[in-house]
């Protein structure tokens, strides 16, 4: 569970997503301190409450960090130095839901809202957007147009059954 937020924080800093990858660092930090001292953790999951990310209650914590000491501090600085700057928010994107319009973290394949589920996309795992939908030829998966263009582009054959695809959309 550590190593989960950890990657996704470090894979949206390295992608520029300041405030994502503060918001996933942060959450990697409380569950590495629940981790190193079980009988005082408190991880509060409001900020999660209406996503799709299990939240840390529902899961067994691991009886050993993925991430090493050394390694946690250094991320607690980085955090640190974010929760300074002004220009830098602790929350997640969102986007409207196609059907009710509610904001949405940007990740959820479902609405908490209205209930409408989406697809996840085979390229990237978001969910698959009514405006840009696209669908292999073959096993008939969705995605997201750019993304399925990108990969297609790029490996010629859909990521799911890897028949040859057109970059076509």
């Amino acid at each position: 569970m550590d190593r989960a937020f950890f990657d996704a924080g470090w894979d949206c800093k390295q992608a520029n997503m300041t405030n994502m990858s503060f918001f996933f660092l942060n959450r990697f930090l409380d569950i590495s301190d629940a981790i190193e001292d079980p009988e005082n953790a408190q991880i509060d999951n409001s900020d999660f409450m209406d996503t799709d990310i299990p939240s840390p209650y529902d899961l067994d914590l691991p009886e050993q960090p993925h991430i090493t000491g050394t390694q946690v501090e250094d991320i607690r600085d980085v955090v640190l130095g974010w929760s300074m700057d002004q220009s830098i928010q602790q929350k997640m994107d969102t986007r409207p839901c196609d059907k009710c319009r509610a904001d949405i973290y940007t990740g959820s394949t479902s609405c908490q809202n209205c209930g409408v589920k989406y697809d996840p996309c085979v390229v990237t795992g978001f969910p698959v957007l009514k405006r840009s939908r696209v669908e292999c030829s073959n096993c008939k998966s969705a995605a997201n147009r750019s993304d399925w263009n990108a990969y297609v582009e790029q490996f010629k054959a859909c990521p799911w059954c890897a028949s040859p695809q057109n970059a076509q959309y």
